[in-house]
């Protein structure tokens, strides 16, 4: 569980009931956003960065390598696909997607960065695309190419098909 300025919490659920409280380990920065991947939890740890949790032992969790970019950032969420992480970031002016290569997680390296100029307070991944939602819209970035006005258009045509609320149909 991400705690914010408590860092993260392993509890268990075996009983919903009654959850138990196994471990807590704070990596530093504010835990907004949290991926468990086999024996590791990545955090989005707002102004740290991203941090790695050793999960193997849950009762007895522990930090990992940090990736704490050149600047101060917002990394607010976090999600993980193969040897990759995809952490949005909310920092004003250098906002976008960050692509970290966690191959080997207690080293993680820049991958590379896709600017965008939203904040996002989620992120989700479905084949090449991260998608981010941004108020009531949904931007669509291609994780390989970057993003493109023609995957922005493709969102927005799927998301502005409410055209039917009024008559006569919205524009």
């Amino acid at each position: 569980i991400a705690r914010l300025a408590d860092g993260i919490s392993a509890v268990a659920v075996g009983n919903p009931n009654s959850p138990a409280l196994l471990s807590t380990t704070n990596p530093g920065g504010t835990s907004k956003g949290i991926f468990a991947s086999g024996n590791y939890a990545f955090v989005a740890a707002g102004s740290l960065g991203r941090a790695v949790i050793d999960i193997s032992n849950p009762n007895s969790i522990t930090p990992k390598g940090p990736y704490t970019p050149a600047y101060t950032p917002d990394f607010t969420n976090i999600t993980v696909q193969g040897n990759e992480a995809y952490i949005s970031d909310s920092t004003t002016g250098n906002s976008g997607l960050y692509i970290i290569n966690i191959s080997n997680p207690s080293v993680p390296a820049f991958a590379r960065k896709y600017p965008t100029p939203y904040t996002y307070p989620d992120i989700q991944l479905d084949s090449n695309y991260a998608f981010m939602p941004i108020g009531l819209g949904l931007v669509s970035v291609d994780i390989f190419d970057g993003p493109k006005l023609s995957n922005l258009k493709k969102s927005a045509t799927n998301f502005v098909d409410y055209s039917g609320w009024s008559f006569p149909p919205d524009k």
